[in-house]
């Protein structure tokens, strides 16, 4: 069992606008926790994140780092009774799965983009309640398998990862939508982690459209309203 660690706080303040003049308001707000990675009783990262999906986060970062390629390479792991320390022990003799080849992706169909596009607009939890968190949607088979939110971009796209490796599912036969913005960085760590297809609400970086039309990644972004720009692979 995870440790239950409230990822919202309530907070007074005093709201003004032109019509109500200055009026006491109760606003929920994101939490700030800190999760330490260890490897192999090493710290490898210190995480600030959402106390949401720790299981997922401490796998799913250690997947878009480079350090592991599936579940099986992973001996034992452990989350600490307050949430602050993560613990993982790798299986060295484990070998990686080869993934496809380089430019083979999996299909991914209008309907596919418009399903993620509509359950972001319909608003995910902790998004709903502080309009303050990013998210990540992965889909495999067509259907919506994690939605998983968070602080950060980036710790949102672990969580989804590290969903989908705990439950054995390839990571290039899915789907990735996210809400923020795409800079390399970001499309590397899904790169890395094996995604075929990134799938953005937002604009990506002219350099991560690079990165992925010499990688043979579908990137699609600015996807809202039924709408959306193929970036990669150029027509």
């Amino acid at each position: 069992m995870e440790p239950v660690i409230e990822p919202i706080r309530p907070l007074n303040g005093i709201c003004t606008d032109p019509e109500r003049g200055a009026v006491p308001v109760t606003v929920d707000v994101p939490y700030e926790h800190t999760l330490e990675l260890y490897v192999d009783n090493r710290l490898l990262h210190s995480i600030v994140c959402t106390p949401t999906y720790l299981s997922a986060l401490a796998i799913g970062r250690l997947c878009t780092d480079g350090v592991i390629a599936n579940i099986k390479q992973v001996k034992h792991w452990s989350i600490s009774e307050d949430g602050s320390r993560a613990d993982v022990t790798l299986e060295p003799d484990i070998c990686s799965q080869s993934p496809p080849p380089v430019g083979w992706a999996p299909a991914v169909t209008d309907e596919m983009i418009y399903l993620a596009q509509e359950k972001f607009s319909a608003g995910h939890p902790l998004y709903k309640r502080t309009r303050g968190v990013h998210s990540c949607t992965i889909l495999h088979g067509g259907k919506i398998r994690y939605v998983t939110e968070d602080l950060s971009r980036h710790n949102a796209l672990d969580k989804a990862v590290g969903c989908a490796l705990l439950d054995g599912l390839p990571l290039w036969e899915c789907v990735l939508y996210s809400s923020g913005r795409v800079p390399q960085d970001m499309l590397q760590k899904g790169l890395t982690a094996g995604l075929r297809v990134f799938v953005a609400k937002a604009i990506p970086t002219w350099q991560s459209v690079q990165l992925a039309r010499e990688k043979g990644i579908v990137l699609i972004c600015d996807a809202r309203n039924k709408s959306y720009i193929r970036f990669s692979p150029e027509e």
